[in-house]
């Protein structure tokens, strides 16, 4: 059984963090990157629980912004609390 296509951790990365920024919906940046959509929010899901990990904030908590907290294993699933 063969894989899908595979993306390079810099692809990655850029297409999470302009999820995370809101540079455009999900749908919006799946058709500008040629993309699927549950990817981005995977991508996103991810980053997010790394540099909640690395800043020592427990279960992926991290302010986003505008005093937005995501916890990524919470109820809410990652979505803006």
């Amino acid at each position: 059984m063969t894989k899908g296509k595979q993306y390079s951790p810099e692809f990655k990365s850029k297409v999470a963090l302009a999820a995370i920024r809101g540079d455009g919906t999900t749908t919006e940046l799946a058709s500008h990157y040629k993309i699927h959509p549950n990817m981005i929010t995977k991508w996103k899901r991810e980053a997010l629980f790394t540099v909640g990990a690395a800043m020592g904030k427990p279960f992926g908590v991290i302010f986003v912004g505008h005093g937005c907290v995501v916890d990524v294993n919470g109820p809410a699933g990652g979505r803006a609390a």
